[in-house]
């Protein structure tokens, strides 16, 4: 492994532990399905609200980092380390907002821009920003993935 990976790896956070019945990452064959991710910091999810009622955009892009950065943690514990990442194939981001707030796709691509950011051209991927009325623990981002897996 390269220094400048092994420097990215260290950049992640913990991988969280489920407490519910579901594992983070199920691998089928060649490919590995990331459970949905909160903004979590050492376990706690450290941003809450709905964007557009008690919480900016900006802090929402945060969360959405945040998000990006425990999907890739859950990854690199599941794979034993992100080299083993073939690319990031589809992203489903879910952002718990007012009626009458549109800017889910900013939110989104703030993840987005991290995954580039850490694994290059394996990072693009296809991907959906969903608007909705809550997430678990009042998240405001909720983030899942779809990863093939270099054999």
């Amino acid at each position: 492994m390269s220094d400048s990976h092994q420097n990215r790896e260290s950049a992640l956070p913990p991988a969280h532990v489920p407490t519910g019945a579901y594992a983070s990452v199920i691998i089928q064959g060649d490919f590995a399905f990331v459970s949905g991710q909160l903004p979590r910091v050492n376990g706690v999810v450290s941003v809450r609200g709905r964007v557009g009622d008690d919480l900016s955009l900006e802090a929402a892009k945060g969360a959405a980092r945040l998000c990006a950065l425990n999907c890739l943690a859950a990854v690199e514990r599941a794979l034993g380390g992100l080299d083993n990442v073939a690319q990031i194939c589809r992203v489903s981001g879910y952002v718990a907002c007012t009626g009458d707030f549109y800017e889910h796709a900013d939110v989104i691509d703030a993840a987005s821009a991290v995954l580039v950011d850490m694994l290059g051209s394996r990072g693009h991927h296809s991907r959906t920003s969903i608007g909705v009325a809550s997430l678990p623990r009042q998240a405001p981002v909720e983030l899942d993935m779809i990863v093939s897996i270099k054999r």
